[in-house]
C-alpha cells in the first residue's frame, strides 16, 4: 500500500510539473516476472478467511521472508534507476525487523486476528522495534507506518515522477521548431 501511495503522488507531481504519462511505456523493470511473484506469494498469505490462508498458516513466516526477498532482488537489480534505491533501503529495514522478529512485522497495536498475520504486537521481546509499524499519519487513520514503508512510498514516488519527467524531456526535445 505505501508503495503505491508513493506512487500516485510521483504521478501526480509530475504531470503537476508538466510531464507526461506516456513515460509509464517506456519502464523497463528488470526481473520484474520475480518481483511479481514476490507479492503473489503475498496474497493468499495475507487473505482472512480463505482455505489456503489457513493451509499456509504453518509457513507463513518463511513465505513471508521468502516474499519479500523475492521483491527485494527485483529491486536490487534495478538500482540505477532514479528512487530505486530509496525503495532498497526501505525493504531491507522491514526485512530485517522482520527476520529478527520470526516473520513478522512488529506493530504499536495488536493486529487482527487471521490465519497468519504479517505483523504481530509488539511487546518487550519485540528486537528492532523502532524499525516496526509504529508512525501514525493523520490521513490514513488506522494505520501505522515504518520507517520502511515510509522510504519505499519516497522511493516509489521519486521512480513514477521519474518516468513522468523523463517523457516530457524526451518530447519537449523531439519536437521540431
Amino acid at each position: 500500500m505505501t508503495l503505491a501511495l508513493g506512487v500516485v503522488a510521483g504521478l501526480i507531481l509530475g504531470r503537476l510539473r508538466g510531464g507526461h504519462l506516456s513515460g509509464l511505456t517506456r519502464v523497463d523493470w528488470r526481473l520484474w516476472q520475480v518481483c511479481l511473484l514476490g507479492l503473489a506469494i503475498q496474497l493468499p498469505l495475507f487473505a482472512k478467511d480463505s482455505d489456503l490462508a489457513y493451509a499456509l498458516a504453518p509457513y507463513g513466516a518463511f513465505l513471508h521472508v521468502m516474499s519479500i526477498a523475492l521483491v527485494l532482488a527485483s529491486i536490487l537489480a534495478n538500482w540505477r534507476i532514479f528512487g530505486v534505491p530509496i525503495i532498497a533501503l526501505g525493504a531491507v529495514l522491514n526485512l530485517a525487523v522482520i527476520v529478527a522478529n520470526g516473520g513478522q512485522m512488529p506493530r504499536a497495536t495488536p493486529p487482527e486476528a487471521a490465519p497468519f498475520r504479517n505483523t504481530v504486537a509488539a511487546g518487550s521481546d519485540t528486537r528492532l522495534w523502532i524499525l516496526g509499524d509504529w508512525i501514525p499519519i493523520p490521513a490514513l487513520p488506522g494505520r501505522e507506518f515504518s520507517l520502511g514503508d515510509i522510504a519505499i512510498a519516497l522511493g516509489g514516488g521519486m521512480v513514477a515522477y521519474g518516468f513522468v519527467a523523463k517523457a516530457a524531456s524526451t518530447s519537449s526535445t523531439s519536437r521540431p521548431n
